[in-house]
C-alpha cells in the first residue's frame, strides 16, 4: 500500500499517548503512520479539491475571508 509506512518503529505511540487524553487514547485500537505525500499528490489534490473550492469561495462574497485564510494559513507541515 503506497504511503503506508510499515518500516517506522512503534516509537510514535508514546507521542500519541501524550497528545490525547487517557480516556480517548484507551479507545484507539491501533495507530497507522504514513509517509508525507509527494509533491505530485499534493498538486493533484490542489487541482481536484482546493482550486474548485477557491473558485466557489471567490464567487460568494460572504466567503472571501475563507479564501484569504486558505492563501495565508492553509498549509500546515505537520497535518498537511
Amino acid at each position: 500500500m503506497r504511503g503506508l509506512n510499515q518500516a517506522r518503529p512503534p516509537s510514535y505511540q508514546a507521542e500519541v499517548r501524550d497528545f490525547f487524553r487517557p480516556e480517548f487514547f484507551n479507545r484507539i485500537d491501533s495507530v497507522v503512520s504514513f509517509d508525507p505525500l509527494p509533491p505530485e499528490a499534493v498538486c493533484r489534490i490542489e487541482e481536484q479539491v482546493v482550486i474548485p473550492l477557491a473558485r466557489y469561495l471567490v464567487q460568494n462574497p460572504a466567503l472571501r475571508d475563507g479564501v484569504i485564510y486558505l492563501e495565508k494559513d492553509g498549509e500546515e507541515l505537520v497535518l498537511g
